[in-house]
């Protein structure tokens, strides 16, 4: 019998910090946790370490996240749906598969996302096309929501 093996080769494992306004309750941190693990290309989200004072109102928040790689979503589409989370406003890669984030190589894998071949090979599968122009974060939301509570 064939067996079906997951491919290691474009999943990544990100070390993020996020601050977070948690100001109206202690389910924010859930609901934040769960809208993450509702982006296109998330695999698992777990949270490392308690949350820490950014100021007002507002926490630290690290988290480990497993982010499958792929040629219609990078780094820097990643981090632009991140930021755009409900109380979410900043968001800072500390490193990739426990390399220091390199903004140039996030740069250049978002070029060839966006190149010719990468949006040929996003076509051939599929993949559709997930930007920040096509999430609509409170339709995500829902849907996450509605799975979780149909599980």
């Amino acid at each position: 019998m064939p067996r079906l093996f997951e491919t290691k080769d474009d999943v990544q494992q990100l070390a993020v910090k996020m601050r977070v306004d948690i100001s109206s309750g202690p389910t924010d941190l859930q609901d934040i946790l769960t809208t993450l693990r509702g982006l296109p290309n998330i695999i698992t989200v777990s949270q490392q370490g308690s949350l820490s004072p950014a100021g007002p109102s507002k926490e630290w928040l690290k988290a480990l996240v497993k982010f499958e790689n792929t040629i219609s979503v990078d780094l820097i589409t990643l981090k632009d749906q991140i930021e755009k989370l409900p109380t979410v406003d900043l968001v800072s890669f500390k490193a990739v598969d426990g390399v220091p984030y390199s903004l140039a190589a996030a740069q250049k894998d978002f070029d060839v996302a966006r190149s010719k071949r990468g949006q040929a090979h996003a076509r051939s599968m599929n993949l559709g096309k997930y930007t920040l122009e096509s999430t609509d974060y409170t339709s995500l939301r829902k849907y996450v929501r509605a799975i979780l509570l149909n599980s």
